[in-house]
């Protein structure tokens, strides 16, 4: 009764058994010593590329069956590559085997992952120098106030400064405009108002008084100095003596 007859009737072989429980642990065996292929081929089937080469080191006599193993990993981690390859070989047109094409690829492979890693630096580099240029820095010392003044100033547009001059301008004549017109009520009031000490005065006071728009002040002063005017060239005839009393 063979293996298969046994596990129809549920009972299995001791060698089934073993076979089993080293598969399911294939992760963890690394070396089969002298341990014939044929044995050993469903734990092999199990093993990486980096695994399967390290037993072909340390077991060389799997090495002449294991081109079937080495297909099946080229199929699965080289997908997109031609699985198959010749060479040109002393004159014959030669096969490379699947345990040489995946190195090969694999080397190519790694390769271009270096020059990726590289290039990928390389751009990293280049944006960090370019943000250091634009990155705001912090100032251990306060800036001298010439220099900061200076800096203000140097950064205000030329166009400015006309817009800013004539504003002064206007300003200035403003202000003169309005102390011209406190000044010439002033001056005005100097030339009308009488002395009192002269008679061309009291003439030049009545002239003022006829040629300016009257009103309540004015009319009541002109009629002041009329008063007395005529007391001065008319006295009464009692004027005298209440002034010697």
């Amino acid at each position: 009764m063979d293996d298969f007859d046994k596990m129809k009737n549920g009972v299995l072989s001791l060698t089934h058994l073993a076979k089993l429980k080293c598969i399911n642990n294939a992760h963890i065996i690394n070396d089969i010593g002298y341990t014939p292929y044929h044995l050993v081929e469903p734990i092999l089937k199990k093993k990486t590329a980096k695994s399967l080469k390290q037993m072909e080191e340390r077991s060389p006599q799997i090495i002449d069956n294991s081109e079937e193993l080495w297909a099946a990993l080229l199929k699965r981690d080289f997908p997109d590559r031609p699985p198959i390859q010749a060479v040109l070989q002393d004159g014959k047109r030669t096969n490379i085997t699947s345990r040489d094409l995946y190195d090969k690829y694999f080397n190519e492979r790694e390769t271009q992952r270096l020059n990726a890693v590289d290039n990928l630096k390389i751009m990293t580099k280049n944006l960090k120098v370019l943000k250091d240029k634009t990155k705001v820095k912090a100032v251990d010392k306060v800036l001298p106030m010439t220099i900061k003044k200076k800096r203000q100033n140097s950064s205000v547009p030329l166009t400015k400064a006309p817009f800013k001059s004539n504003l002064l301008q206007k300003a200035r004549m403003a202000n003169k405009q309005r102390v011209r017109n406190f000044i010439q009520p002033s001056q005005q009031l100097q030339r009308v108002t009488p002395s009192f000490t002269s008679q061309g005065s009291m003439t030049k006071l009545g002239q003022a008084i006829t040629t300016k728009p009257a009103n309540k002040d004015w009319v009541k002063l002109g009629q002041a100095v009329g008063a007395r005017k005529r007391l001065q060239t008319n006295p009464g005839p009692n004027r005298g003596k209440r002034f010697k009393n």
